[in-house]
Parts: structure tokens; sequence; C-alpha cells
């Protein structure tokens, strides 16, 4: 049922520096969250209720 292929290509353009770097030098460019189109995107917030044991509340 798996219709997915095995491998998936994405092409980089040779004159862009950030697709050129990550061939060149195994470098990722991402995005600062600061310049994200949604403001809500990386702002997760902190679930204390998590914290129910000695040791997990030790460990944060």
């Amino acid at each position: 049922m798996n219709n997915l292929p095995e491998i998936v290509y994405k092409y980089r353009c040779w004159s862009n520096t950030f697709h050129k770097n990550l061939l060149t030098k195994n470098e990722v460019f991402l995005s600062s969250p600061s310049v994200f189109n949604d403001p809500f995107d990386c702002r997760i917030p902190k679930n204390y209720l998590l914290l129910d044991n000695d040791e997990k509340i030790w460990d944060y």
C-alpha cells in the first residue's frame, strides 16, 4: 500500500551560496524564528504538569 518513492531528490542552484554550502561544507541554513511568517511557530509554552515526579523535577 505504500506508494512513496524510495529516493526523493531536492534540486539545488549552484549560484546560491546556501545551496553550495550544503554540498561543499555540509552546512544547512536555518532561519531565525524572528523572521518566520507565523509568530507562534516556535512559541511552545512550558508544561510544568509533565514534571510529575522527583526525578523529573530534579533533572529539570
